[in-house]
């Protein structure tokens, strides 16, 4: 996995209250200040996420702002480990043949 991509699923997942073990060495080297989510956050929804999940897109529900997003919190961070693990898994290769 990408530094990029790493520092990026890392800045999600910690924003939210969760930093595994296993990527606190990532992280520190990655980024020295506090996350915030107007400054981390918010950008990362907005290239990745908001096209669809914004009111009256087809996303089930808006990822806009900090109170809309706060509630998804738990599945946010669900998905971005579930991310992370297939990223550096070699389970989908060996069940893929790539």
């Amino acid at each position: 996995m990408s530094n990029r991509r790493s520092s990026i699923l890392l800045k999600l997942i910690s924003a939210f209250g969760f930093l595994p073990i296993l990527a606190a060495p990532m992280l520190a080297s990655a980024q020295e200040d506090q996350i915030t989510f107007h400054r981390d956050i918010e950008p990362i929804l907005q290239r990745s996420c908001q096209n669809c999940h914004r009111a009256g897109g087809v996303g089930p529900m808006p990822l806009v702002t900090y109170e809309q997003v706060a509630p998804f919190a738990e599945t946010l961070k669900a998905e971005a480990l579930n991310f992370i693990f297939l990223s550096i898994s070699p389970l989908p290769n060996i069940l893929t043949g790539l």
